[in-house]
């Protein structure tokens, strides 16, 4: 698969706050990440959720089931892009597979969530 074919819904530099005492990426950003990338997702197709109870049209979302794989170190300063491919969709949900990579970076295995 060629990622450059995929859907850009997440870019941004990674900071001294993501970083753990190990010097990578602490593990809860790539969920951030991930999840930014998903309401980006959700948004480009027409999704918008309303939190305000007042509103005729309240909707939300949650995660049903996640699977991570940490295949590289994401270092500070580095900065990441989050791909999309929709892969499924039902009335009531929607399957995503979500790519974290760092451009330019060679020899490199992409963060993967679906």
């Amino acid at each position: 698969m060629n990622l450059g074919d995929l859907t850009i819904t997440f870019q941004a530099e990674v900071l001294p706050e993501h970083i753990d005492n190990n010097g990578h990426m602490n593990v809860s950003w790539y969920s951030t990440m991930f999840g930014a990338g998903t309401m980006n997702a959700f948004s480009e197709v027409g999704l918008v959720f309303v939190l305000d109870d007042d509103h005729p049209e309240k909707r939300g979302v949650f995660a049903l089931e996640q699977h991570l794989r940490y295949l590289s170190e994401v270092m500070l300063g580095e900065h990441v892009t989050v791909y999309t491919r929709y892969l499924a969709r039902s009335e009531k949900r929607i399957h995503l597979l979500h790519f974290l990579r760092i451009p330019g970076r060679t020899n490199w295995r992409p963060q993967e969530r679906s």
